[in-house]
């Protein structure tokens, strides 16, 4: 007994103990299997991050744009409304022909006094 126990040992040592090989056979195929998968399984989830990323980057693009937009249109609002204001208080600076040469009239004779 003690001879084939020490005889399968070498077997085993060898590779060639065929009731251990079969076992290590499927062991190493289910192994490379699931080492297969599991790659799969990361590019998978490494391109569903990346497109996340991506998806994230777009989004955040588009929010800037729009925000530049409202932005760019508040500004031109307020400078309208400012210059509107401004043309609205302004005093009227038509003058007529006749009113102009009266004030001038007007001032030389103030003026001729008091000499």
């Amino acid at each position: 007994k003690l001879s084939q126990v020490e005889k399968k040992i070498e077997e085993i040592k060898k590779g060639s103990a065929e009731e251990y090989l079969k076992p290590l056979k499927e062991l190493t195929e289910e192994g490379e299997d699931k080492i297969s998968i599991n790659e799969c399984l990361k590019q998978l989830r490494y391109e569903s991050v990346y497109n996340k990323f991506e998806a994230e980057k777009k989004g955040c693009k588009e929010q800037l744009e729009q925000d530049k937009l409202l932005l760019f249109n508040s500004v031109r609002d307020d400078i309208e409304d400012k210059i509107t204001q401004v043309m609205n208080n302004r005093t009227p600076t038509h003058i007529d022909i006749d009113q102009w040469i009266a004030s001038l009239g007007k001032r030389k004779k103030r003026t001729a006094g008091v000499y």
